[in-house]
């Protein structure tokens, strides 16, 4: 099935080529910027929680619209764990997830929510390589070849 979506550019391995930017596998919920807004205006994180815990409620708006958080439930989604867990410490891909892809499983599990092209970078680099365009490889050929030219003697 895999060669199959290959075959037609639709490759698995997009985690691997989008995956490449600092923060770019850090949950939503995680990021201090990102709130969801209830009808009575609650302020809350994650989707998944909603007003089901209390920890997700993390402030109200006011009849004002002014924002009131309480900052230990706010931390609990916002503050990177990662300085605390030495698994995420070595890990090599700790700038794309930054130890935060997501702080429920933090909360609920008590592991490291680790993300999966850490479990299968191997087995996606080599689907991205197997599916590479016939036009990719030849970039990839030119530039090399711009990188390393040949002079002749």
């Amino acid at each position: 099935m895999i060669d199959h979506a290959g075959q037609r550019g639709l490759g698995s391995c997009d985690d691997v080529r989008k995956a490449r930017e600092f923060g770019s596998k850090v949950c939503y919920a995680a990021r201090p910027y990102n709130f969801i807004i209830g009808a009575d205006g609650q302020v809350m994180k994650c989707t998944v929680d909603l007003d089901k815990e209390d920890r997700n409620i993390v402030g109200y708006l006011d009849e004002g619209g002014d924002l009131h958080l309480d900052k230990q439930k706010f931390a609990l989604w916002t503050e990177p764990a990662y300085s605390s867990d030495p698994g995420c410490q070595k890990c090599v891909i700790l700038p794309l997830c930054q130890g935060i892809s997501c702080p429920l499983v933090r909360m609920e599990e008590n592991r490291s929510p680790c993300v999966p092209i850490r479990r299968n970078a191997k087995r996606d680099l080599r689907l991205a390589d197997k599916f590479r365009t016939t036009q990719t490889r030849q970039r990839v050929v030119k530039k090399k070849a711009e990188l390393n030219p040949t002079n002749p003697t």
